[in-house]
């Protein structure tokens, strides 16, 4: 099977970061989740939304904070173990890659004075091309569109390593 076949796309819509912090200390304190909050003006609160950003809130950038819960975190099999110790997950994502890497730095700043730490993982958002229409509606058609906190208040996060074969196909795509 051919890169082609599976009708693979390489144009990215956007940019995404997941930053999963640890707490100095063990623990975060109000002077710290309010410097933490101050490090999102500007940007949209998923927090708070409903929906798909609009373009306007995709371009600024959008944020959410995630509080991990320690029940139900696991390893897994995860390479990274700063992922499943973590105490938290700020996700990030935005149209250009510039403002959410800004903001990782200030937070990266911020930790380090709480004497905190953060594992980075950075993905790009490229539009599904990769299945069928057909399985595509199978699988998305009654997916539930991302709603507020106080409606949604859990979330699953399932990191996801391609193998080399998996990038190496992708190369001879653009190759071909």
């Amino acid at each position: 099977m051919q890169p082609q076949d599976l009708n693979m796309t390489s144009t990215v819509t956007g940019y995404q970061l997941f930053l999963f912090v640890t707490f100095g200390y063990g623990k975060a304190n109000k002077e710290l989740a309010e410097a933490v909050d101050l490090l999102g003006l500007g940007m949209e609160n998923a927090h708070n939304a409903s929906g798909t950003p609009s373009d306007e809130a995709f371009a600024r950038g959008r944020f959410q904070l995630l509080q991990a819960d320690r029940a139900n975190t696991s390893n897994r099999h995860l390479t990274h173990t700063a992922v499943y110790e973590s105490q938290g997950l700020i996700r990030l994502e935005c149209a250009k890659l510039g403002p959410i890497k800004k903001y990782e730095t200030r937070l990266r700043d911020l930790m380090e004075q709480y004497h905190g730490s953060i594992e980075t993982l950075e993905g790009v958002m490229r539009p599904r091309s990769y299945t069928s229409h057909a399985m595509s509606e199978f699988a998305y058609a009654h997916a539930m569109p991302p709603g507020p906190g106080d409606k949604y208040s859990m979330a699953a996060v399932t990191p996801i390593n391609k193998t080399q074969d998996w990038w190496k196909m992708e190369d001879r795509k653009s190759v071909v």
